[in-house]
């Protein structure tokens, strides 16, 4: 059986403690029930045995929120697990090679998880510098389906973060269209933070919060958070203009 580190410090942090119970006990199911990369074999009815309740892949990647991605229909990852588990560990280790592998052969970009940690040392498989765009990959191999990968791997923390589900399919083309390097990728990542922040101190209604796809034509509005506004001052018909 794998013997793994905790941090005993999680329930000191918000984003822990604000989760439903049930969302504590899966995060406790995954991190003992993924492999040494932190790859999860997609298992709802799995996660339904042993916790006794029940989870969909919208509210696992709305609860956690840049801590699990879906690399597929049959992943997810725990994106701070490798740098947790192995630590300052050297790339050239048995144990972070074998990670890397796991990762790389999901199509992941490995910038997304910890560039730091797979950053280390002289391998020939380590990443240099941050992919220029999604559709860049370390090997040329399956070039097509990889980039795909990459490409899925980006949007579903982008549209994990974004607080409506709507609008998806245009908005991912304007992702495909537009973002090209890697700070676009990290600036629209931000500006998707950004808004999810507004909207929830703002306590905007759901119906009242841009469509992904609106938002994607003026997302770089939000790099930087506006000053906060009065929704009280606005009428109703100037919000259903604005956001729908």
């Amino acid at each position: 059986m794998a013997k793994r580190f905790t941090d005993t410090n999680k329930w000191d942090k918000a984003w822990f403690r604000k989760l439903p119970i049930k969302y504590k006990a899966f995060w406790f199911f995954i991190l003992d029930r993924c492999d040494h990369a932190g790859v999860w074999d997609i298992d709802l009815d799995s996660a339904k045995h042993f916790t006794g309740a029940s989870f969909d892949m919208e509210g696992i990647l709305s609860y956690f929120q840049g801590k699990i991605m879906q690399a597929d229909n049959d992943h997810l990852v725990i994106i701070p697990f490798t740098s947790f588990q192995y630590g300052s560990v050297q790339f050239g280790s048995k144990c972070a090679k074998s990670a890397h592998k796991r990762l790389c052969s999901l199509g992941i970009d490995l910038n997304l998880l910890d560039p730091i940690f797979f950053n280390e040392n002289n391998s020939d498989l380590t990443l240099k510098e941050p992919l220029a765009n999604p559709y860049v990959r370390v090997k040329d191999k399956d070039k097509d389906k990889d980039n795909i990968n990459i490409l899925n791997n980006y949007v579903s923390i982008i549209y994990g973060i974004y607080p409506r589900k709507a609008g998806k399919k245009r908005g991912v083309a304007i992702i495909e269209k537009t973002i090209k390097t890697a700070e676009q990728q990290e600036n629209l990542k931000k500006a998707v933070e950004n808004y999810a922040e507004y909207c929830k101190t703002q306590a905007t209604e759901e119906k009242f919060i841009k469509h992904f796809s609106t938002f994607m034509g003026e997302w770089e509005d939000w790099i930087v958070m506006p000053e906060t506004v009065d929704n009280n001052k606005l009428d109703k018909d100037y919000w259903d203009k604005v956001y729908n």
